[in-house]
């Protein structure tokens, strides 16, 4: 009874841990040697040198990043190097 119960309880632990995770914010991370100023789903932001930041968002849902003329969409979960 009691390798049964270890057998299960090693069993579960692995599922727990194996679960995929929720992806819940985009990550926004400044490569350039200067400020960069980005615009985050239509709200301004500056980055110092070196420094990121982190935007939350829900599962399917994208966030809006413009740095000066380019636009793009980034699904959630991913992360991206602003680089001027």
């Amino acid at each position: 009874m009691k390798p049964l119960v270890i057998f299960t309880s090693l069993l579960l632990a692995v599922g727990a841990v194996a679960a995929p995770q929720e992806q819940t914010s985009v990550s926004i991370r400044n490569a350039a040697s200067s400020y960069v100023v980005v615009w985050v789903n239509g709200s301004e932001r500056t980055l110092a040198p070196a420094s990121g930041m982190i935007v939350p968002c829900i599962t399917g849902e994208t966030v809006e990043l413009q740095t000066g003329d380019q636009i793009e969409f980034i699904a959630c979960g991913e992360r991206r190097e602003v680089n001027q």
